[in-house]
């Protein structure tokens, strides 16, 4: 062969080669991205083949040193990073194919449920669920597979439900499981749980469960230790008031009195505070008066106002719904509390109490309640700490000011509970102002009997303010100028006369005076003196308004006072007061002193008899001398069985029963009378008990009994419940619910 073709054929047999080479370098490529693929399913031996074929190649060597073998190293070391994880994780973890069969548990789920991993390989799932829950696992691996509804013990899935597990010992624990599903081979569903034991946490649940509770069982017994003796004291205090005492002694029973009422708030305030950390204080919702509301705290803080020297003002809302519907008791404790932090920090000039309502949407009306005060004012940094428990803006060891620190706090925790919100705004040395914002319902009935409105006859009148306090001059003017009539106001008496001479000289007398009683340089009677002294006003009706109890001495008939009225003024006793010094009607009893206890409602109790069970000595002599007082025949029993044994003996119009006695208690004698009353048969039982929180009422309810009346008893409470169940008796209507909101204890 010459060169020439020597070298042709050296060529062809060179491109022949390379065109292999070419190919198989293309087969060789195609290979490692099919292995790339599938190298995680290749058995060890089947990759050592590979490894073995790819090798034997020309060309792969080289890329398998520089591309294959670093991405198998980094696919062992993440299965061995993971399997460590698994390993070292507190947490149990197991997977399950989708017929419920166990893959793999790792070594936490061994040291929890008490399986080796060869164990529980596998074994159906249910073998780690408690019954009766062991046998559902089917039903929603089942219903996920055929409709994609993912449950695990009826609960969505991932939403970690708290269920309980069982180990190889049969012993079951409180554990916590989240589950995702997850794919294995072939395309198929399987499922990773991971489990967290949970059995220390649900010990010392409950643990705090029984401190809790614990908790509640020494307040209420405490508050029942407390309030047995309380009783006593208050009550007796309240009889001794009425009865004659020098100037010495009755400042000292008031001072007794006052004090009892002190310690009785504390009280409460603690309970209080106590259930809305438990979370065990639930609302009322009941229709209300807001504008009675409003006037009835200002007669309970009246008297503390004017021992501070305070003007205490109250503004119910002149437009809008008058009745409303929510929890009135709650919304006068919180109303008490700011009235009550308001005259603590005042010591001279004003507290005004401002309700308003919005526009009505949707029959939810907005309220505003405004407390504002002239008092000392707040530091920035004090209203920081406002609303805290127990914490107190003065918390210094020469603090001027008492307190436990709970008022403003239960305020804001009640107002919240309501929906609300609370709020203050405030200026060291000039006075504070608080706000509370509510969304309340509109009562859905509204009483036909209810008039707050001067006649047609008033229209016009005019009428002559005086009173040296300008928000007190304001709030007659909006009064009366609402009614229609023609207000003027001053702020002294020598100015009152000066603008009764005009009126005079301009032939526009004024018909009404509405005059203060305490005013600098002269007093309302002088003032009433002066213009009595005038022939040509002897026909102006006087009306005098005191803060204080008026000496009737001081009230002589040339004064010709045609009506006296307590501060602060009322709309429910404003208007009938003019009504009457119009229609020229005899004046109205002095109102009394605001420092002692009002005379109970006892109307139509006479001759009433009442079986009373009590084993406090103290409290059946305070029960038997209040209900003699008021006409009523009472028996007493010390005990429950003395208290059965009497009402089988005797006929009773009704019984007052405490609950906690000797031999038998109140809940267990209620039982046994309502099982042994005949057909249609049925006396009130009226728990009378120191036992006040909410619970307690419940209890007696339960037990058969009809109303309760909470220790320390108010008179008037007590009365009118006794009132509403003999009514509710004599006309067969007995029920088994109290009747009012205001027969609801305290607490």
């Amino acid at each position: 062969m010459s060169t020439t073709q020597t070298q042709r054929s050296n060529v062809s047999v060179l491109r022949a080669c390379l065109t292999i080479l070419l190919a198989v370098f293309v087969v060789e490529m195609a290979l490692m991205l099919l292995l790339e693929e599938q190298l995680k399913q290749l058995s060890s031996v089947t990759a050592a083949l590979v490894d073995a074929a790819l090798l034997s190649t020309f060309t792969l060597p080289v890329v398998w040193c520089v591309l294959i073998r670093p991405l198998r190293a980094s696919e062992v070391r993440t299965a061995t990073f993971a399997e460590s994880l698994l390993a070292s994780t507190a947490d149990a973890v197991i997977t399950m194919d989708s017929d419920r069969v166990i893959q793999s548990g790792n070594d936490a789920a061994e040291v929890l449920f008490g399986w080796t991993e060869d164990e529980l390989v596998g074994r159906n799932v249910n073998v780690l669920v408690p019954e009766p829950h062991a046998g559902e696992h089917d039903g929603y691996v089942e219903r996920f597979l055929t409709t994609g509804e993912a449950q695990v013990l009826g609960r969505p899935l991932g939403e970690r439900p708290r269920l309980r597990g069982v180990r190889k010992d049969g012993s079951s624990f409180v554990l916590d499981l989240m589950v995702r599903e997850m794919g294995v081979d072939g395309g198929k569903t399987g499922f990773v749980g991971v489990i967290q034991d949970l059995t220390a946490l649900d010990e010392a649940r409950q643990q705090a469960e029984a401190a809790n509770t614990a908790k509640s069982e020494f307040l209420a017994n405490m508050s029942h230790e407390i309030r047995t003796p309380m009783n006593g004291v208050l009550g007796f205090v309240d009889l001794l008031l009425g009865t004659e005492l020098s100037p010495k002694q009755l400042d000292y029973v008031r001072t007794v009195h006052m004090s009892g009422e002190l310690l009785l708030t504390i009280l409460n305030d603690i309970l209080d505070f106590s259930k809305i950390e438990a979370g065990q204080l639930e609302l009322e919702t009941l229709d209300f008066d807001v504008v009675q509301l409003v006037e009835s705290v200002g007669d309970m803080f009246a008297a503390r106002a004017h021992e501070r020297h305070v003007e205490l003002i109250c503004r119910p809302p002149l437009s809008g719904p008058r009745y409303l519907s929510g929890d009135a008791t709650r919304l006068t404790q919180i109303l008490s509390n700011l009235v009550s932090n308001a005259i603590k920090f005042t010591n001279e000039g004003e507290i005004c109490v401002i309700v308003s309502t919005g526009t009505v949407t949707k029959e939810v009306c907005p309220v505003r309640i405004q407390v504002e005060d002239t008092g000392i004012g707040i530091s920035e940094e004090g209203m920081g700490r406002l609303f805290e428990d127990f914490s107190q803006v003065d918390g210094s060891t020469a603090r001027r000011f008492g307190g436990t620190g709970l008022g403003l706090a239960i305020s804001r925790r009640l107002t919240e509970l309501m929906g609300g919100a609370i709020s203050v705004s405030s200026t060291e040395g000039e006075g504070t102002c608080f706000t509370v914002d509510l969304q309340l319902a509109v009562a859905a009935e509204i009483p036909d009997d209810v008039s707050v409105a001067l006649p047609p006859s008033f229209m016009g009148m005019r009428v002559l303010a005086v009173d040296d306090n300008e928000t007190n001059l304001k709030q007659l003017d909006e009064l009366l100028s609402g009614q229609g009539c023609e207000v003027s106001c001053v702020d002294s008496a020598p100015k009152a006369l000066k603008q009764l001479r005009r009126a005079e000289d301009s032939d526009r007398p004024y018909r009404l005076i509405l005059s203060d009683m305490m005013m600098p340089l002269t007093d309302g009677i002088a003032f009433a003196r002066a213009v009595r002294a005038r022939c040509s006003l002897d026909d102006v009706k006087f009306l005098l308004i005191s803060s204080i109890l008026i000496d009737e001495a001081m009230l002589t008939p040339d004064l010709r006072i045609d009506e006296t009225l307590n501060k602060p003024v009322k709309t429910s006793t404003l208007f009938p007061a003019m009504i009457r010094a119009m229609a020229s009607e005899p004046g109205a009893e002095p109102s009394g002193d605001l420092g002692s206890a009002a005379e109970p409602a006892q109307s139509g109790l006479g001759g009433l008899r009442v079986l009373l069970a009590e084993d406090n000595p103290v409290n059946a002599r305070l029960a038997e001398t209040l209900l003699s007082k008021a006409g009523l025949q009472v028996q007493t029993a010390g005990d429950g069985v003395a208290a059965i044994e009497a009402w089988q003996g005797s006929q009773f119009d009704l019984i007052l029963m405490d609950v906690q006695m000797p031999e038998m208690d109140g809940l267990v004698a209620t039982a046994k009378i309502r099982e042994r009353e005949g057909d249609g048969a049925h006396i009130p039982i009226i728990a009378m008990t120191a036992s006040a929180l909410m619970d307690d009422k419940q209890r007696c309810l339960d037990a058969g009994m009809d109303d309760h009346v909470a220790k320390p008893v108010r008179p008037n409470e007590l009365f009118a419940t006794l009132a509403h169940w003999a009514g509710a008796a004599a006309a067969g209507e007995a029920q088994s619910e109290p009747a009012t909101a205001g027969n609801r204890p305290n607490h």
